[in-house]
C-alpha cells in the first residue's frame, strides 16, 4: 500500500493504471511468498522504485521533446507572419512612396505598422523585442523613414488624402486606375459628393481640406472621366 502511494505521488493518478498489471503481479508474488525474507522484499521494493523513477524520467523526457517540437512551430509561425507583413509593407511603400498605411486602406497592415514602429524604437533603445535578423530586416526597408500619419478629427479620411497625395507626387495626377489599386480608385469616386457642385454642409471642411492640398480639381477631373467611361459602357 505504501509503495502504491509512492507510485501515485510520483506518477500521478492518471498514470498509475499503466503500471497496474505489474503491481498486481508483484502483489500476487508477495501473497504466494508470505515468508519472503526481508532482504528479498527490500530488493523487490528497490526494483519497483527504480521502475517508477525510470517511468518518471521517460515522461519528463517525452514532455521535453514535445515542448521542443512545439516551440519551433510557434517560432516558425511568428517568423512567417513577420516576414509576410514586412513584405506587404515594403510592397505598399514601393507602390505609393514613403507614406503610412491608412486604416481605411488596410486595417491589419495599418495596425501592424504602427505597433512595429513603436517596438522598433523600444528595441533601438535597448529593450530587446526583435531578433538581430528581424531588426536588420526592418532597417533594410527603412521602416521609420515615412511621413507621419494624419491625426485629429477625421484622421482616417485624411490618411487616405495623404495616400492620394503620395500617388500624385509619384505619378503627377490623381487618375488612379482600378488595375493599379482598386481601393484608392474607389475611394476617389466616393468623394464625388464633396467635389461636386451640390455640397452638403458636413462636407464643407473636407472640400476646403482638399482644396488646400491641391486635390479638389484633380479629384473632380478623375470622377468626371470615370463617369464618362461608365456611360460609354452602357
Amino acid at each position: 500500500f505504501k509503495l502504491y502511494q509512492e507510485v501515485g505521488r510520483k506518477l500521478g493518478t492518471n498514470d498509475v493504471g499503466k503500471l497496474e498489471k505489474w503491481l498486481n503481479r508483484w502483489i500476487s508474488y508477495l501473497d504466494r511468498n508470505k515468508e519472503t525474507p526481508k532482504e528479498a522484499l527490500h530488493c523487490e521494493s528497490e526494483k519497483m522504485k527504480a521502475l517508477v523513477d525510470s517511468w518518471t524520467w521517460y515522461q519528463t523526457t517525452q514532455k521535453d521533446k514535445e515542448s521542443v517540437q512545439k516551440e519551433p512551430q510557434k517560432d516558425n509561425k511568428r517568423i512567417d507572419s513577420f516576414s509576410t507583413k514586412v513584405k506587404q509593407l515594403d510592397n505598399f511603400r514601393a507602390k505609393f512612396g514613403r507614406v503610412r498605411v491608412p486604416r481605411m486602406f488596410d486595417r491589419q497592415l495599418h495596425m501592424w505598422e504602427a505597433t512595429t514602429m513603436a517596438n522598433f524604437l523600444r528595441h533601438a533603445n535597448g529593450n530587446r523585442v526583435y531578433s538581430p535578423e528581424e531588426f536588420e530586416r526592418l532597417k533594410a526597408i527603412k521602416l521609420m523613414d515615412c511621413k507621419p500619419a494624419a491625426r485629429g478629427p477625421g484622421n482616417e479620411w485624411k490618411q487616405m488624402v495623404d495616400l492620394l497625395l503620395a500617388y500624385k507626387e509619384k505619378k503627377g495626377d490623381c487618375m488612379v486606375l482600378p488595375t493599379f489599386d482598386r481601393k484608392l480608385h474607389e475611394w476617389i469616386l466616393d468623394q464625388e459628393g464633396i467635389v461636386g457642385e451640390s455640397l452638403a454642409d458636413k462636407d464643407t471642411k473636407r472640400r476646403k481640406y482638399l482644396e488646400k492640398h491641391g486635390l479638389l480639381e484633380p479629384i473632380r477631373k478623375a470622377v468626371a472621366v470615370n463617369m464618362k467611361s461608365r456611360k460609354r459602357k452602357r
